[in-house]
């Protein structure tokens, strides 16, 4: 990942620039198949986003109402414009593969395929537009999941905070990047309050550990930044894992553990949106965690599927000759079960440890991308 912002922007100007060109050198008939792909695209998109938005805006509208806000409208357009574009970017592959079929649907019901064909066109080669605009796509869906989603991530957790009395994260633990464990019940969004806590800190010199239970903690900036626990035990394991000495109680005064470990990064720590090389990090710093592992390479084949459902959907389409619209919908739905049905079968079995993280991740990739182009080598065109 380009971490340089003048090389990172000039990279992306020479990305555009190539596409320019690629645009400018189409022929007439790749110019109105590509408009007729992202047409179709557009009103995928916007199809999909609204009944997203009436949808959710009709369960949550009595919560959003009820919350003590100087503007309701201001709380809604700030609850929205951070979740559309989460939504947006997790069905890009089914707006991909919607827009393929409506173009297929649309040049067949107006006869406009077999004349091109009989032209000396392909089926690949007439909607190789339409090809090149999902490869874009799947450039920018990569540019949204890295920058734009770990600054929303955030935003979406306390806008949620803010609908109804109180709202919990509920974990299982996490680690700081002193390689401390905190095992909380609950976080409270609200209050930034942990509860039901425990924490265990190695000493790489003598090999002890320190663990402690507190009832809660709340966090504590300045010159000593840490975590305040109350109403907790402090005791110390050997290296072989037994107790030395006696445990040490604390109350409401409480005990500072000095910690980098601050609120912002307590509720984006189990996020899977955040920047690549976070995730890469978080997969090195815990080989033994299956799930780090997996959310670094989900991140990699996520916005392969706006290449791989378009092509398994358009393989089915001309196989099976479809001129109807709503059939088409149909097996757009059907394929789009059917991939991610199997694609989160695979990444489950990878995150508990029953199958390799990679193996698991990339499998269902490989399986449908091998299925959808031999789908589509068999069709006589």
């Amino acid at each position: 990942m380009i971490e340089d912002p003048s090389l990172r922007m000039a990279a992306w100007v020479a990305g555009g620039l190539l596409l320019l060109l690629a645009i400018l050198r189409m022929r007439v008939l790749d110019r109105y198949v590509g408009a007729l792909w992202i047409r179709s695209f557009l009103v995928a998109a916007l199809t999909m986003c609204g009944l997203y938005l009436v949808i959710d805006l009709a369960e949550k509208a009595d919560a959003l109402l009820k919350t003590e806000s100087t503007s309701h409208f201001r709380l809604i357009v700030e609850y929205y414009s951070c979740r559309l574009p989460l939504f947006a970017s997790r069905l890009f592959p089914m707006m991909c593969l919607a827009a393929t079929i409506m173009t297929v649907v649309s040049l067949t019901k107006s006869n406009e395929l077999v004349p091109m064909i009989l032209a000396g066109q392909s089926v690949y080669r007439v909607l190789g537009p339409a090809f090149l605009a999902m490869g874009t796509l799947v450039a920018g869906a990569m540019a949204v999941d890295e920058w734009l989603l770990p600054r929303v991530a955030l935003q979406m957790q306390l806008t949620e905070s803010r609908v109804g009395k109180e709202k919990f994260q509920e974990r299982e633990n996490v680690f700081d990047r002193e390689n401390t464990l905190w095992f909380y019940d609950k976080y409270n969004l609200r209050t930034r309050t942990m509860r039901n806590l425990i924490v265990d800190r190695r000493e790489p010199e003598t090999g002890r550990t320190w663990h402690i239970t507190g009832a809660e903690a709340r966090w504590v900036a300045g010159p000593r930044s840490g975590w305040l626990l109350s109403d907790g035990v402090q005791w110390t394991l050997d290296p072989l894992g037994r107790i030395e000495g006696t445990a040490h109680s604390f109350g409401k005064d409480g005990l500072l553990v000095d910690s980098t470990f601050s609120p912002d990064q307590v509720e984006t720590a189990d996020n899977p949106y955040q920047p690549l090389r976070e995730l890469a990090r978080q997969a090195l710093d815990h080989p033994d965690e299956p799930a780090p592992l997996v959310q670094f390479h989900t991140r990699l084949v996520f916005p392969l599927f706006n290449l791989i459902l378009p092509t398994l959907g358009l393989a089915v389409m001309l196989r099976r000759e479809v001129r109807s619209l709503m059939l088409g919908f149909g097996v757009c739905l059907v394929v789009g079960m059917a991939f991610f049905g199997a694609y989160f079968f695979f990444v489950n079995f990878g995150s508990k440890g029953a199958m390799d993280p990679v193996a698991a991740t990339w499998a269902p990739v490989v399986l449908f991308a091998s299925l959808a182009l031999w789908l589509l080598g068999s069709v006589r065109t």
